[in-house]
């Protein structure tokens, strides 16, 4: 059957001119390999690519021009060819050393992509509600947020503590002297268990949106209509984004799972 996941469509490239003829491919690091045709630059055609990992964030806003030579470049394709280097061939037709109709050349490039997943996710002015998007090798405040105020990371178990360093899934506050972008650099997150006390508890996502409607609660604790966020305001979620927490009320103690694998619905 065909599954359509929960969240906002993205947009890969929405410049001036023509984006047409994409080629998705998967790659071994779990993001996506997208080129496309691009016409922003006049009237011929150009290569272009851009990469998006599981969670939606994509690298490089616009794209990356891989070649811009004189005439059309069409029909661009990619095939894997060193597994090690997590490496690809990005292919396409080429108009270029003729400058004619139907005289066309095949042109090749290599493209190397980031062992490691990374995801960019920003944050207000002030107070926000953060969770870890990734699996880090350093969870603490100061490397985790490098441009967050020191000694501001707070959790909640029934009550506020002072925290210095994150876990996986759980949900803290946490204060920004200015807006920021803050990169993340680690391994996916594609499944958490987290334990909720009776009552409000602060919770944390894995490395991809989640619909509240997929959340796995086998006891049925979670009260119906209490997941909130925080955007300078409390606002009723109905999907958890990588990289923000939210505030979530049980009825009764109990464990929830947030998992990739069911984060889609039927149609």
């Amino acid at each position: 059957p065909l599954t359509l996941s929960e969240g906002e469509e993205i947009v890969i490239a929405g410049e001036a001119g023509n984006q047409t003829a994409p080629y998705v491919s998967v790659s071994q690091n779990g993001s996506y390999l997208i080129a496309w045709e691009d016409t922003r630059s006049g009237g011929t055609s150009d290569i272009y690519m851009q990469e998006m990992n599981a969670s939606g964030a994509v690298f490089d806003i616009g794209g990356i021009p891989v070649c811009s030579a004189d005439f059309d470049q069409k029909n661009p394709g990619t095939a894997l060819y060193s597994e090690i280097d997590n490496a690809y061939l990005l292919f396409w037709e080429d108009l270029r050393s003729s400058g004619k109709e139907f005289l066309w050349n095949i042109y090749t490039q290599s493209i190397s992509l980031s062992a490691t997943p990374t995801i960019v996710v920003d944050y207000l002015e002030a107070w926000n509600i953060v969770s870890l998007p990734l699996s880090v090798s350093d969870p603490s405040q100061s490397a985790a947020f490098p441009n967050s105020v020191n000694g501001t990371l707070y959790g909640f178990d029934g009550s506020y503590y002072n925290a210095s360093e994150l876990t996986a899934g759980h949900g803290y506050w946490l204060y920004f002297e200015s807006a920021d972008a803050n990169l993340f650099a680690g391994t996916n997150i594609d499944n958490v268990t987290l334990t909720l006390i009776e009552g409000w508890n602060l919770m944390g996502t894995i490395s991809e949106e989640v619909a509240v409607g997929n959340i796995i609660d086998p006891s049925g604790i979670i009260v119906e209509g209490t997941i909130y966020g925080f955007s300078g305001s409390y606002e009723n979620a109905s999907v958890l984004s990588p990289g923000k927490g939210y505030w979530i009320n049980a009825s009764s103690p109990g464990e929830i799972t947030l998992s990739n694998s069911a984060n889609s619905k039927i149609v």
